[in-house]
């Protein structure tokens, strides 16, 4: 792709108008204006060139706080209750 074309595919990409597009949304309004001349997996390819994806770090993961611990048995007791409807239609 010469330098023309990525000059193209770069002023979509970076235009205020698009900014909120997908990938795939700002491909099709550049084939229905006549400036797309590539594929959609190459114009894919040229965007992650302009727009290199981020990962987030290791440090960012969610961190779940402890639940209720019990220091000996029988302490504080869970029950799940469930409603179950067999065959026969009766509450179980």
């Amino acid at each position: 792709m010469s330098f023309t074309e990525q000059g193209v595919i770069r002023s979509y990409l970076f235009n205020s108008v698009y900014e909120n597009w997908g990938v795939s949304n700002i491909y099709y309004r550049m084939l229905e204006e006549g400036k797309a001349i590539s594929s959609l997996q190459s114009f894919r390819n040229y965007t992650n060139l302009f727009y290199p994806r981020t990962k987030l770090s290791k440090n960012k993961k969610n961190r779940h706080r402890i639940g209720i611990r019990a220091k000996k048995p029988f302490e504080k007791l869970h029950m799940d209750v469930t409603i179950y409807r067999p065959l026969d239609n009766t509450r179980v």
